[in-house]
């Protein structure tokens, strides 16, 4: 039977994929995908409790998600950090 510290991490991750969907830092669709994903886990959280072995089952959801949006967040990082370079170099000497 897991412990409520099993089970921390998939409300965290809730929070942290609603305020990626207000904040609108990525895709609309993939925060709601990470959102349907944390549920999936949720879900199984609660199968777990009440005696059913539901195993990787609420993981396997939010793999995808977590893999898409680090290179997502990767992507969008280096292109404003370069374009952030760009405009500095760009500068006129005063």
């Amino acid at each position: 039977m897991p412990s409520a510290g099993d089970r921390t991490p998939r409300y965290l991750g809730a929070a942290w994929y609603f305020l990626f969907l207000e904040s609108r830092s990525i895709p609309r669709w993939l925060s709601l995908f990470g959102l349907a994903a944390v549920t999936l886990g949720l879900a199984g959280a609660a199968f777990d409790l009440v005696g059913y072995d539901v195993g990787m089952f609420g993981y396997f959801g939010i793999l995808p998600f977590e893999v898409v949006v680090g290179l997502w967040l990767l992507a969008a990082y280096s292109a404003r950090r370069s374009m952030e370079t760009a405009v500095v170099v760009l500068e006129p000497a005063r």
